[in-house]
């Protein structure tokens, strides 16, 4: 299993974006179980999909302007001032 990192930049701030966020990441949680959200845009996740596939899974949810960046991650990071369960999650996964 291949540990990633993904970013998606939702563009706008009025409430349709707020709610697509929201619904972007759900998605994340539903393709991803085993991920976790360190800071705002930022998901880390595991998976045994490869990077097209989920770039693939994910467009759809993304309007003009959004952002998306998927990257391969090694199973090392350092961190500071993250959320206690993030941090947990970080050291039992990577």
């Amino acid at each position: 299993m291949r540990t990633y990192a993904i970013a998606a930049d939702v563009a706008g701030e009025t409430d349709e974006a707020a709610s697509r966020r929201i619904f972007l990441a759900e998605r994340i949680q539903t393709f991803f179980p085993a991920a976790c959200r360190p800071l705002g845009v930022l998901w880390i996740a595991k998976s045994e999909r490869g990077l097209s596939e989920i770039r693939d899974n994910l467009a759809p949810y993304l309007n003009e302007g959004d952002k998306l960046l998927v990257l391969p991650i090694d199973d090392a990071c350092a961190w500071k001032g993250l959320e206690p369960e993030v941090a947990v999650w970080l050291h039992e996964q990577l």
